[in-house]
């Protein structure tokens, strides 16, 4: 059985103190931002009675992993997955598992496993299979992160986070919101750089199709309707009776901020029907 990096610890933030409790895996991101990519959907879920742990997916990689990306498609994320599997079995009793890209295909992987299946999934722009499309996109992204600019990856990620046919921001600016910090950047071979390269990184050829058939929980699934990156053509497969894919209307990779009404309605339906 895989287990966490021995001496590391996962890293998160907890919300609330609720008597049910999900635990949400976040993107890839050049520096943990605490749960800030959640917000809106973290806040849906405390006033739902949830207390809310927002985990770091990156924080239990570790080198091991890390020197296996490329190698063999979705080997080294079902390997992290199951690092997660270990840590969240032992963080207690779950009532609901959340992501986000990176995150959320770090979750479908791990709810596949056993003890996992049957839970209830919350994810946002979390794709179950990368095409090439999709793959040359974020190789786009990862060449100058891997370069160690993090200035020219983190410009050519907020470009495509966004949604298609919105305005590009101009070299200088620094993405609004969680999706990056600023004052990062240069070609200096940062920690920084290498998360963003090695998160998205984790994703080339992914292909979770075969492990889909082990979801049994109740999933509801958001993607942007005019998202560059992660939209349903990397949902998965089929349609399943127990998995809701919802397109996000005018949305890109981060529904949550771009139509936050929508998501709002989308969610809360979906845990009303869930603590039905």
């Amino acid at each position: 059985m895989s287990t966490p990096v021995p001496g590391s610890a996962p890293v998160r933030s907890v919300f609330g103190a609720g008597g049910k409790h999900a635990a949400i895996l976040s993107p890839a991101m050049p520096v943990w931002d605490g749960g800030a990519f959640f917000t809106p959907v973290t806040e849906m879920l405390v006033r739902a009675g949830y207390q809310v742990t927002v985990y770091d997916t990156l924080s239990l990689l570790g080198e091991e992993l890390a020197a296996g990306i490329g190698r063999e498609p979705g080997a080294a994320l079902a390997g992290l997955a199951a690092r997660w599997a270990t840590v969240l079995r032992e963080s207690g009793p779950l009532d609901l598992v959340g992501g986000a890209a990176l995150g959320g295909a770090t979750a479908l992987s791990l709810l596949s496993r056993p003890g996992f299946r049957q839970l209830p999934a919350l994810l946002i722009s979390s794709p179950c299979r990368v095409d090439g499309v999709l793959d040359a996109r974020l190789a786009e992204i990862v060449g100058p992160a891997e370069a160690g600019d993090l200035s020219a990856a983190l410009q050519l990620l907020e470009q495509r986070v966004t949604p298609a046919g919105s305005p590009q921001p101009e070299p200088d600016d620094r993405a609004a919101g969680p999706a990056g910090p600023s004052g990062l950047g240069g070609p200096d071979g940062s920690p920084a750089a290498a998360r963003i390269a090695r998160g998205l990184g984790l994703l080339a050829g992914l292909d979770l199709g075969p492990e889909t058939a082990r979801l049994t929980g109740p999933q509801l699934h958001l993607y942007g309707e005019l998202s560059q990156l992660v939209n349903q053509r990397h949902a998965v497969p089929g349609r399943l009776p127990n998995i809701s894919v919802v397109s996000v209307p005018w949305a890109g990779m981060r529904p949550q901020y771009d139509q936050p009404w929508f998501v709002e309605r989308a969610v809360q339906a979906f845990l009303e029907e869930v603590a039905a």
